[in-house]
């Protein structure tokens, strides 16, 4: 991850991904931090976002589920 063009920074959860039910069927959540949206646009193009993409089978049998979102500091 750390490869992908105009990426500021990214965190990974740990542990248990829960639910104020219990835990959930999550295993990993990564939160990825870009500018811009345009900046998104641009990494996710990316060749090592493609590359990570026709990796995944490998390591998320599950599926994953992509959310793109603008956030504000509170």
């Amino acid at each position: 991850m750390k490869k992908i063009p105009g990426l500021k920074k990214f965190g990974i959860s740990r542990g248990v991904v829960g639910t104020p039910a219990g835990p959930s069927d999550i295993h990993l959540v990564a939160t990825l931090y870009f500018d811009s949206p345009g900046a998104i646009q641009a990494g996710i193009s990316s060749a090592e976002v493609q590359a990570t993409a026709g990796d995944l089978a490998n390591f998320a049998d599950g599926g994953v589920d992509l959310y793109i979102f603008d956030e504000k500091e509170v």
